[in-house]
């Protein structure tokens, strides 16, 4: 590609993230000299809307337009012309000479992976020129072992999720004051409403304020597709597509249960589609890969970590349902969004099974690996409290731990028992709230 036309294509870039509008999200990163930061994650979940937001709120805050150089690489004028990180780099100093050792630059590159030898090419660019470099890439392209290879520790990496709680309810125009210990009585109606919104729609932003179920279905299915063809079957040149779309499917629909290979391979077998549980075992680190499903081991000794299963969650608790009625997944959407919320705190999360054979879905461990939390959820505590208090008591008696808590509809509740505290709270609350916030009075 000539030297014009890319000056054209990042100045045309820059127009459109400047008049469009963008709904802010809850993530942050930093820039460090000598390191490009990377952003990885799920197809869909609002990466590139996130980057012109970050270009467009620089602007907003008077940084001068021109020091951002922001591309997207998956329009077709990429695909169809050979062009470097070197060339983007020669486009942008050739225009404005003056900022070529400016260290106020900013060079934002999406879907990076499309490029050749992209990785050589951020290198130079940083060995050239003290820029900041924000790039992204899409996940069945660029997974965290590509990013180590090309780039050899020369950035920091971020991972990117769909929408949280939080901005879901940003997203349908309810701004919550989170320093507030409590919210007022309408706040809390309305953030009750659209949580049960959240567990019906999901948490990818183009579906959070979409309305018609219908529609929402359609959009979720040509997600499996993309995600089935192109961050699986393409990246990873997958032979049986009919074999590994059933596999897929399945997960879905058992998302957040124990996974035995054993039991995976009778089914698949049952159903027609006979793996290996060598394959199954690739076939799941493919979708992990992909940022399609999270892995949740139980927390024990590595004895009993290679002996009891593990669960997989979906990318997304409303897509996990597409397969399954919405009336018997309320509980596990309830469980996948509490998931979620760990897993974008950057937690250690296992479950654990008690030697009397209860199970409590998460446990949360320091990064010694010493258990510091322990969470139920449960979708209608009436009908369960008693096991559910019981199961979490034994668990909180083995680990030593005094304080635990079950995560429900609507229920507020402490229960004391011979020294062990059960706090019981609304599953909505606990997704508003840092995890030091749930045990405060109200």
């Amino acid at each position: 590609m000539d030297k014009r036309t890319l000056q054209q294509a990042i100045i045309t870039s820059r127009d459109k993230f400047l008049n469009e509008n963008y709904r802010p999200r809850d993530f942050s990163f930093s820039f460090m000299q000598g390191k490009a930061t990377v952003i990885t994650g799920a197809r869909r979940s609002g990466k590139t809307s996130m980057l012109r937001s970050f270009a467009h709120n620089l602007v907003t805050d008077g940084l001068d337009v021109k020091r951002i150089c922001y591309l997207h690489f998956f329009d077709d004028m990429f695909a169809e012309e050979y062009v470097t990180v070197s060339q983007i780099a020669d486009a942008y100093f050739s225009m404005y000479p003056e900022l070529y050792n400016d260290s106020n630059v900013y060079f934002i590159l999406d879907e990076i992976e499309m490029l050749k030898s992209w990785g050589a090419g951020i290198s130079g660019l940083l060995d050239s020129h003290p820029v900041k470099v924000l790039i992204t890439g899409s996940s069945g392209k660029m997974l965290s072992y590509d990013i180590g290879t090309e780039l050899r520790g020369r950035c920091l990496e971020y991972a990117f999720y769909p929408l949280s709680f939080v901005e879901f309810l940003a997203f349908n125009g309810i701004n919550i004051n989170q320093s507030e210990p409590v919210l007022s009585k309408k706040t809390e109606a309305e953030v009750q409403k659209l949580y049960g919104l959240f567990l019906e729609r999901g948490s990818f932003p183009e579906v959070a304020i979409i309305e018609d179920p219908e529609l929402r279905r359609k959009i979720f299915s040509s997600y499996f597709d993309a995600m089935y063809s192109r961050d699986i079957m393409e990246r990873y040149e997958v032979g049986k597509g009919v074999v590994l779309r059933a596999f897929m499917r399945r997960m879905f629909r058992t998302s957040g249960q124990p996974q035995r290979l054993g039991k995976i391979e009778n089914t698949m077998k049952s159903l027609g589609y006979p793996l290996s549980r060598p394959t199954i075992q690739d076939y799941m680190n493919m979708m992990k890969n992909a940022a399609i499903i999270s892995e949740v081991p139980i927390y024990g000794t590595e004895k009993n970590a290679e002996y009891f299963p593990k669960k997989y969650y979906a990318v997304d608790h409303a897509f996990a349902a597409i397969f399954t009625p919405y009336s018997a997944m309320v509980g596990v959407k309830a469980e996948h969004v509490v998931h979620a919320k760990l897993l974008r705190l950057g937690l250690n999360i296992f479950y654990y099974r008690s030697k009397d054979d209860y199970e409590t879905d998460f446990l949360i461990a320091d990064d010694d690996l010493v258990p510091i939390m322990l969470i139920q959820v449960t979708d209608d505590l009436e009908a369960s409290k008693e096991r559910e208090i019981r199961g979490l008591l034994s668990a909180m008696r083995e680990l030593r731990l005094k304080e635990g808590y079950i995560l429900s509809c609507e229920s507020y509740e402490d229960i004391s028992v011979d020294g062990y505290i059960v706090h019981i709270r609304p599953v909505y609350e606990f997704l508003l709230s840092d995890l030091d916030k749930i045990t405060a009075p109200r």
